[in-house]
């Protein structure tokens, strides 16, 4: 089982026939032994940056043209992406 609060409540089991009385939880989550963790902490700064820079909502709807908001602002957000790659290297993750 996680170790989610619910789960880890004794009055939640009374009434439950187990077969095996024996429960197993998982370790706690731990983020800073995740590398991933690391990866997605830089690439979420540096889109945030790069949106804050390129992006000003009141004008979102003259820059867009003939697309979609939804269709301008998912390429805006895909170039946010691309241009951060360059900040994922291996001192930072």
């Amino acid at each position: 089982m996680d170790n989610a609060p619910i789960h880890r409540k004794t009055d939640n089991f009374r009434g439950v026939r187990m077969e095996h009385e024996l429960r197993h939880f998982d370790a706690p989550y731990s983020p800073q032994l995740n590398p991933c963790e690391g990866v997605f902490s830089v690439m979420k700064a540096r889109v945030r940056s790069y949106l804050e820079q390129a992006c000003r909502p009141e004008n979102d709807r003259n820059e867009a043209g003939d697309r979609s908001l939804i269709q301008f602002r998912t390429e805006l957000l895909i170039r946010g992406l691309e241009v951060s790659l360059s900040a994922l290297t291996r001192s930072k993750i």
